[in-house]
Formats: structure tokens, sequence, C-alpha cells
């Protein structure tokens, strides 16, 4: 299976404001128009950790917007996956076919930035969840276009994928690697286009 990046469009002061705003109102809007997203999310992780250990996704709504969280890291996963149904539910998505934007070489802010709201983080599980204010976009489009365009190598992969004759560990050529910024760059301007901030989750 392939990663990529989804990226959402989003007013991010708007989705920022979610977070402890103890609105009853929303939180019920969200869980009936999202309820088969929620279901879905449910599913997914039933069988994964320990009986009792990660929260519902409604749990995990709720405590978002009552900006209570009082699970730890291994709950991340669930938080993460309903933070990009808030996105589906207040934004738009944003079609870009951008497989890693970490293996692009130049600092990337989406990589650093992490989630746009506190909730549980080990910056490791999937998915991965970048964002971007529309102020910080054009400095974003600046760092691609400054950069070189050659993929950024990782040794530990480099020489997995020599061990394995190619099975693992596998990176991008220097032209998937300029094909790839040039995806993200097209997002990147089309969100300027809509005015809109950028999440992304990568998965």
């Amino acid at each position: 299976m392939s990663y990529c990046h989804m990226f959402y469009g989003v007013d991010l002061d708007r989705l920022k404001a979610v977070f402890g705003s103890r609105d009853k109102r929303f939180l019920a809007n969200v869980l009936q128009a999202q309820s088969q997203a929620l279901r879905d999310n449910d599913d997914f992780f039933e069988n994964i950790g320990a009986p009792g250990e990660l929260p519902s996704s409604e749990v995990a709504l709720g405590a978002i917007v009552a900006g209570a969280i009082s699970h730890g890291k291994a709950a991340a996963p669930v938080y993460g996956y309903v933070l990009k149904i808030l996105c589906e539910h207040l934004g738009e998505m944003i079609d870009g076919d951008v497989a890693a934007v970490r293996d692009h070489p130049y600092r990337s802010q989406l990589i650093a930035s992490g989630p746009p709201l506190p909730i549980p983080c080990t910056g490791e599980d999937f998915p991965e969840i970048g964002h971007l204010s529309l102020a910080d976009i054009p400095a974003e489009i600046q760092r691609i276009d400054a950069a070189p365009r050659r993929a950024t190598r990782n040794f530990s992969l480099t020489l997995l994928s020599w061990l394995t004759k190619g099975v693992l560990g596998r990176q991008m050529s220097n032209e998937e690697a300029s094909e790839d910024m040039d995806a993200y760059r097209e997002v990147l301007k089309e969100a300027l286009e809509q005015g809109v901030s950028i999440v992304s989750f990568r998965h």
C-alpha cells in the first residue's frame, strides 16, 4: 500500500475555535452529519489496542469540543482521524497526488507543524498530520522553488533497500521527487486562490 497526502482547505481560525468551545449544538451537528464516517472510524479501530484503551470517535470528538482531553498518546491515531472528519465537515478537499512532502529536499513547515489542535500526537502514528495557515503558504511555495530537484535520501532506508534487494526501503527517484514537489506546489496555489489554510493527513 502506498501512502499519500489528503489536503483539506479550511478556515483555520474556525477549526481552532472548535477546541474548548463547548458548543453542544455544533457537536450534535457533526455527530449527525458525519455519523457514517465516525462509525467507519470506530470499525477501523475496533480490534486495535487493548479493550477500552482507545476512545470511541464520539468520545474523542466530544473531548475536542470540551477542550478536555484525558487520553494519552496511545489514542493519537483515533484523534487524528477524528480531526480529519472535522476538516471534512468544516472544509473541502483539495485534490493533489502528493506522496510524501517529508521526502522533499527542503525544510517544509507543513511537516514541522503537526496538528492544528492540541490533540494527542506522537509524530509517528498515522495519519501524519501537518498544517499551514493561509499566511504561511507563500513561504512554503518559496521553499519549493528554491530547492534542488532531487530526492532526500534516508541512510536507514538506503541500507534496508540494499539488504532486501529493493523489496523494502524504496525511496523516491529524483524525477519522482520533482513531480511530487510540483504536485504539492499546485495544491498550495489552489489554497491561495481559494483563500484557505491547509490541513494535511498522510496515510
